[in-house]
């Protein structure tokens, strides 16, 4: 017969399992286990937007670059999309947001060099509109499926780091020449 169980101590110390069979009888000197618990702090997470001001036109292109640092490993990194269209184009104010995997965390590294060009066509962006963007990244203290998605702000959440969000004012070209 096999025994399986799962043990997860809250601290470290000294540990031992004390096994009893079927007839009563023990290990009359276990072993002993010394663990020693490390700390996980949450992934660090630094982005830029190369040569990006704080207006964009709907076509633009953005240039994103960063990194993306665990002590352990990664599990997810996404890109977060939030779009608050203007009251202008007939819309309500709630944002929506897309969630984007980045590519490059499938061996669940330690760090991760993030370069992307990122195109605003397919947002279908209109002049007066807000874009925010930040990058999300977990390590494996957080299991949760939908970590970025959930939340308007991830900090304090075990195992979860994120950047500075960015936001942009999607301007007309002309809006933009005039600055």
């Amino acid at each position: 017969d096999q025994v399986g169980a799962e043990f997860t101590p809250d601290r470290g110390g000294s540990y031992y399992v004390d096994l009893v069979d079927r007839e009563g009888f023990s290990d009359t000197r276990p072993v002993t286990y010394a663990l020693r618990l490390l700390s996980d702090p949450a992934p660090q997470v630094r982005v830029a937007f190369a040569g990006a001001g704080e207006m964009l036109v709907p076509g633009a292109v953005l240039e994103l670059t960063g990194q993306v640092e665990d002590n352990l490993a990664l599990r997810a990194v996404d890109l977060i999309t939030q779009v608050r269209r203007s009251a202008e184009a007939g819309e309500t104010s709630e944002a929506k947001v897309r969630v984007e995997s980045m590519p490059g965390v499938d061996d669940h590294p330690q760090r991760l060099t993030l370069k992307r060009a990122l195109a605003l066509t397919p947002l279908q962006l209109a002049a007066s509109d807000l874009l925010t963007l930040k990058v999300v990244a977990a390590d494996f203290q957080n299991q949760s499926p939908t970590f970025a998605s959930t939340q308007s702000t991830n900090k304090g959440q075990p195992g979860v780091g994120e950047s500075q969000g960015r936001t942009f004012r999607i301007v007309t070209q002309e809006e933009l020449l005039s600055e």
